[in-house]
């Protein structure tokens, strides 16, 4: 059950990642600790906009993580939980002030897609699901997945705001593609001539990177694995289950009034709207002269979704439509397009091409929607059972660890397998076990000679750990260091070495160019400078003899043929050199290659104005934590209590 739930949960996991991404960011944004009075703050958890934030509010934002975390199967800490927290708080309150909805239709549409649409969504496994894995009531969870669609509405609108010019988008594909020929002088490292480091050096080296040589606490267990594997074979669910579940189920698809709708989207924000309302007039204008609707979505819609099928929507009822969008189109007759609707991410114009009165959906239409819901849930029940008995080995062979402590008989009498792991620190990815936060806590946390509680290990089974030996994290002695110490020291003055040597260089080929009026290789070889050429290269790919160095080509985009670079640090050493010649791509290799490069400079620059917007908004949220120091929320609180 809970594999079904966690391969529904797409969009959730969707959305949480683009929470997790926007939490990771690196705004720059600190956390402000304000001196407040201590009735501000048992009352509030801090400020946002300069406006407070109760701890009511907060916990249930905390809550909402870390259920959403529960959901799409991932592990956070506390710390990671408690910053999400936050940014989720700055993204609704971003997202009303933007005016962004969810309707009700479009949470319920959200909801049965997730957990089975076209008839086969079950209301009870619905809840049975969320009140098993989320740990709240149904109602709970779907004003969090309200606000959830919120923030992945808003990053949509945000996405949509950012547009290249053709000029400026042919002015990056000539950067990316120009090609470059250097004739470079490297001096590099491994050949520097620098002077052992001293034992005062050594020394302070050792004062001031005490943190790398430190060894941090380990531990070594013994593990009982408990695997579980869902059986591999394909359940079959024949033309007579389908229809008997069909009859027997005939509530479950029934429809209301229908239409299928067509829909051209022109996203924007802010000042955009103007110019994607006069966009919707001037199409509108061309639907009247009787132009193709859909012909019109594929040119100029920008829900990439739907553009492609020609806007078609599907069959909808009015509760499956955003509010403004189903007012318009349910009043539309069979053939007949809207006037452009604004919506709170634009402009929208709908067409109608079928009307549906109410009935029942046709097995025709169902059919292998229901024959995919079987073959889940016949999965499903398979892999619960085998999981379930997995389990059950794991209780029994705890509980026989009460009475007799020893690890070997309790396997030895099951047929059970013992690993021996370890030593590893906390936060150490243990290869037997994989990422599993739960497993490195109950090794570091149980007793010596314990058996720890049972472990689930997921996608493999369970386990059961016992310590066996722990340390304590401890400074590594000077001696010890010492080696890696004289190693960094030896890199570090090789490659300052290296520079000194490249700039001495560098300043006497200037020199001697300006002189005798000498091209660069020429003047190189008086000084018997070893220089090399390169083959021609571009910002993307490597320079023949000096590897991947984005910096190269980046500063040899400033020179023109003839004039010689300052000096590089690169991985070799430190370089310079002059540049021979550049190549822009021709006319027909541009034509060929700017298709596949638009697509990619777009996403990139969707990226960009995400992450500035980002930055923006934090700024302006000016985020006062009173609560860093205290204990996270009590989840317990807000679960459903059966």
């Amino acid at each position: 059950m809970l594999s079904f739930f966690r391969r529904r949960m797409k969009v959730i996991l969707w959305i949480l990642t683009v929470v997790i991404i926007i939490c990771f960011v690196p705004w720059g944004v600190g956390v402000r600790l304000r001196a407040r009075g201590s009735d501000a703050r048992a009352v509030n958890a801090g400020e946002l906009f300069g406006k407070a934030v109760s701890r009511g509010e907060y916990r249930d934002a905390y809550m909402a993580t870390v259920a959403n975390a529960k959901l799409a199967a991932l592990s956070l800490s506390d710390e990671q939980a408690r910053a999400m927290a936050w940014e989720r708080l700055i993204l609704i309150r971003e997202a009303r002030r933007m005016g962004i909805a969810v309707s009700d239709g479009e949470l319920a549409r959200t909801i049965t897609s997730q957990f089975g649409g076209g008839g086969s969504f079950d209301p009870a496994r619905y809840q049975a699901l969320i009140r098993g894995v989320a740990q709240v009531d149904p109602e709970t969870y779907e004003e969090w997945l309200r606000e959830n669609l919120m923030i992945r509405r808003m990053n949509e609108l945000v996405r949509a705001s950012a547009w290249l010019p053709d000029r400026e988008m042919t002015r990056r594909f000539m950067d990316r593609e120009t090609r470059y020929a250097i004739e470079y002088a490297l001096a590099a490292a491994a050949n520097a001539k620098a002077p052992p480091p001293s034992a005062e050096e050594v020394e302070g080296y050792y004062r001031a990177h005490g943190r790398e040589f430190v060894t941090p606490p380990a531990v070594k267990v013994r593990c009982l694995f408990f695997p579980w594997e869902p059986p591999r074979e394909e359940p079959a669910v024949t033309d007579d289950e389908i229809k008997a579940y069909y009859d027997g189920h005939g509530g479950d698809f029934a429809h209301g009034r229908r239409v299928r709708a067509r829909e051209i989207v022109l996203t924007a924000v802010g000042a955009e709207k103007n110019k994607a309302r006069e966009e919707a007039g001037k199409i509108v204008a061309r639907l009247r002269r009787g132009e193709s609707f859909a012909r019109l979505a594929k040119k100029y819609s920008r829900d990439k979704k739907t553009a492609a099928a020609g806007g078609d929507l599907g069959l909808l009822e009015e509760g499956e439509l955003p509010k403004e969008i189903a007012a318009k189109a349910f009043s539309l007759g069979k053939g007949e397009f809207s006037e452009p609707i604004e919506t709170a991410g634009g402009y929208s114009i709908v067409s109608v091409d079928e009307i549906q009165e109410p009935g029942t959906k046709p097995l025709d239409e169902v059919k292998e929607s229901v024959r995919s819901k079987l073959l889940r849930e016949r999965k499903e029940r398979a892999g619960e059972e085998a999981r379930d008995a997995a389990y059950r080995m794991a209780v029994d062979a705890s509980l026989a660890l009460v009475d007799n402590p020893d690890l070997d008989a309790v396997a030895r009498e099951r047929k059970i397998e013992v690993k021996d792991i370890g030593p590893f620190a906390a936060g150490d990815t243990v290869a037997e076990i994989g990422p599993n936060a739960a497993f490195s806590k109950a090794a570091f946390e149980t007793e010596i000679g314990a058996a720890s509680d049972i472990i689930e290990i997921p996608k493999k089974g369970y386990c059961i750990a016992v310590p066996r030996e722990k340390t304590e994290e401890k400074a590594v002695p000077l001696e010890e260091a010492r080696g890696r110490i004289v190693e960094a020291l030896k890199e570090r003055k090789a490659r300052e070495a290296a520079h000194a040597d490249a700039a001495r260089m560098r300043a006497e080929v200037v020199r001697r160019m300006s002189e005798t009026k000498g091209d660069f290789a020429t003047v190189c070889k008086k000084l018997s400078i070893k220089t090399e050429r390169s083959l021609p290269f571009t910002s993307r790919g490597p320079v023949e003899g000096l590897g991947a160095e984005p910096g190269v080509a980046a500063a040899a985009a400033e020179l023109k043929p003839g004039e010689v670079s300052p000096v590089l640090d690169i991985k070799k050493g430190s370089v310079f050199f002059a540049l021979l010649s550049r190549k822009e791509p021709a006319e027909k290799e541009t034509a060929e290659g700017m298709e596949q490069f638009r697509r990619r400079a777009q996403r990139e620059e969707e990226m960009r104005v995400i992450s500035d917007w980002n930055a923006w908004l934090h700024e302006q949220a000016r985020k006062v934590d009173y609560l860093s120091a205290e204990a996270p929320p009590d989840m317990g609180a807000g679960a459903d209590e059966e």
